[in-house]
């Protein structure tokens, strides 16, 4: 099972399956009442009915036993851009010999996705060695979400039995990239070199931010003397500063569609 299985429960009677066994013995009931006997019709009736609901119930814990053995798997269309549309299909396999009569999924794509067409949920029969697949479209954010399984509920097909469960497959992630813009006019050209202004270098020199102090040598401008130091220590020291130059700044994109991926 390409999926982890992340609950299963139980087999339980659905509302249905009353409604039909009240059915038969209202009928016997008022027989009894009216008429001081039983029909053989109704208790023909009921005998069938009962047929159904063992039949029924044994399909379900069929299914159920077999359930584990269903290969559930999730695709989406690539690629996957900011603001376009992806294609999110839903597959399940049943390579048993048990057939799974009615089973409904319902797959719950993340909540900042937009559902643009067709339904995220699906009813199907699943014969034995068959798949089935179904398909929905949705409008993704960027960044990188996680699906939170399909929900799944299968029952017999009279619907009187059923069990639920949650499947996570493992593909349950997608990366939304940022959507590619068109490279403007005047950048398409051949590689350019400018000045782009006044920015810091790690040169010393004169300049605005300071750099650290050394000691005074002769010759040194006497208006950075670091005074401070000088009563500490008793020596003379200066102040230094890094130099404030032209700076070259060349930006290459790579713009090919391999960056892209």
């Amino acid at each position: 099972m390409s999926a982890v299985l992340v609950e299963l429960h139980s087999v339980k009677p659905t509302p249905r399956l009353f409604a039909l066994i009240l059915a038969p013995a209202a009928v016997i009931a008022a027989e009894a009442v009216l008429y001081n006997r039983v029909s053989e019709a109704s208790i023909t009736l009921t005998a069938i009915v009962l047929g159904m609901v063992f039949g029924s119930r044994v399909l379900a814990e069929l299914n159920a036993k077999y359930f584990d053995k269903l290969v559930f798997k999730r695709e989406f269309s690539k690629p996957v851009w900011e603001g376009g549309e992806v294609a999110v299909s839903v597959v399940v396999e049943n390579p048993t010999p048990v057939p799974f009569t009615r089973i409904s999924m319902i797959d719950k794509y993340p909540q900042l996705f937009k559902l643009v067409r067709g339904v995220h949920s699906a009813s199907t029969i699943l014969t034995p060695k068959s798949t089935f697949k179904y398909t929905y479209v949705v409008k993704p954010v960027f960044g990188k979400h996680d699906f939170q399984g399909i929900e799944v509920v299968v029952s017999d097909p009279l619907k009187l039995f059923n069990f639920k469960a949650i499947v996570n497959p493992a593909e349950n992630t997608v990366k939304v990239k940022p959507k590619p813009l068109p490279l403007p006019a005047k950048l398409a050209g051949p590689p350019v070199e400018r000045g782009l202004g006044l920015g810091r270098t790690r040169v010393r020199g004169y300049g605005q931010e300071f750099y650290g102090i050394r000691e005074y040598y002769p010759g040194d401008d006497y208006r950075f003397i670091d005074w401070k130091s000088l009563a500490r220590t008793g020596k003379l020291y200066v102040k230094v500063f890094e130099r404030e130059a032209n700076l070259s700044v060349v930006f290459v994109v790579d713009a090919s569609q391999n960056s892209m991926r």
